[in-house]
Parts: C-alpha cells; sequence; structure tokens
C-alpha cells in the first residue's frame, strides 16, 4: 500500500501550479483564491485536500484509491461520538481505479476543472502497481502475467478518455465501478491540461 500527498500528485489546477495554489493557501498572501474553489458538493476547498486528502496504491484490493479530507460523520444524539470519514472516497473496491490516467479523470470532476498529475509522481504510481502486483503473485506466474495484461489494457483504453465520458452517478456515489459509468456511444479524448474551464 503507498500512500501521497494530494500536493505530491497534483502537478496543475485548471491553469496555476500547485505552488501556486499552496502559496494562496498558506502564504502571507491576502489572496484567497484557491479558498473558493471548491469540490463539486460544495464541503471542501482545495486548501482542505492539500492538508488531508491522500491517494495511493492498494496492493490488497488491487486499486489505486483517492481519499478527500477527513471530516466527523454521524454525530448525533443516537452516535455521540461519530466517526472520522473523508469526504470523498474512490478505490473502494476491486481493481476500480486502474491507472492514474482515471485519477486524473476523477479529480477534475471532483473540482470541475482539469487536474494535471505530476509526471514522476505518475511514474511512482506505476511501479507501485507494478511491485504490487509482483508480490501478489509472486508464486503464480501465469496469473501475473494475466493480471498485468489487464492493467496494461486498461492503460491503452484510458490514455483516450475524458472525464467527460465518466457518468455524474460515479463521482456522485463516490465508489462505483468506473467501467459500469462510461456513457454509451461518447466519444473519448485523452485529458488535457490546457482545456479551458467549464
Amino acid at each position: 500500500m503507498s500512500q501521497h500527498s494530494f500536493s505530491e500528485i497534483v502537478k496543475k489546477v485548471g491553469p496555476y501550479t500547485m505552488q501556486d495554489v499552496e502559496e494562496s493557501c498558506f502564504g502571507d498572501s491576502d489572496d484567497a483564491v484557491f479558498d473558493d474553489i471548491l469540490d463539486k458538493r460544495g464541503e471542501t476547498s482545495i486548501c482542505q485536500w492539500i492538508n488531508d486528502a491522500m491517494i495511493g496504491w492498494d496492493d490488497g484490493l488491487q486499486t489505486y484509491y483517492i481519499q478527500g479530507p477527513i471530516t466527523r460523520i454521524h454525530e448525533d444524539a443516537e452516535d455521540v461520538g461519530g466517526s472520522d470519514m473523508p469526504t470523498w472516497w474512490f478505490g473502494r473496491r476491486g481493481r476500480e481505479i486502474h491507472n492514474p490516467l482515471m485519477m486524473q479523470a476523477i479529480l477534475s470532476l471532483v473540482f470541475d476543472k482539469p487536474i494535471e498529475l505530476n509526471d514522476d509522481i505518475v511514474r511512482t504510481l506505476l511501479e507501485e502497481r507494478e511491485h504490487g502486483i509482483n508480490n501478489i503473485y509472486e508464486d503464480n506466474q501465469s496469473e501475473k502475467q494475466r493480471v498485468m495484461s489487464l492493467f496494461k489494457e486498461a492503460d491503452r483504453q484510458w490514455a483516450t478518455l475524458s472525464s467527460k465520458d465518466i457518468r455524474d452517478e460515479y463521482i456522485d456515489g463516490a465508489y462505483v465501478e468506473v467501467a459500469c459509468n462510461l456513457i454509451p456511444g461518447t466519444r473519448l479524448v485523452k485529458p488535457s491540461s490546457d482545456t479551458a474551464d467549464s
């Protein structure tokens, strides 16, 4: 299992670099523009994601995961203690998120802005996936090859996908298999960092 911070993974949010975003969120500047960049539900800001969100690879589920900022839920008269849960949680099912391009598309939808990932971390994430699969299937070479070929095929398919091709229900549900939530008949286009904001 690997774990990376949001600011490690993300290179740009719309036209802004992660450095711009971090300086606005945590610097001495009075410019609080990024406090206004909220997730699709209007619950968490990009600044909260930088503080709390985690992204990585889960060996057991063989999926990447995205966990948004932590919040206290179920805090009421009957459940006084409540519990801490991510506000957003993708990658809760086996093989749900196959590669970093899927993560990029999901994050672009969560923030309704183009998200560009850090190339070096993308390579690290792909290495973590391969290392995880090698460990799981170290005693079964044929199964290891079969599973890796499934992921490599997903990589090829997702090289042409866009966040526009994922159903809103996937984002709203925050953990439904992506493959079941593609809009049928859409032309699939690779996400672009210079896409204009919606």
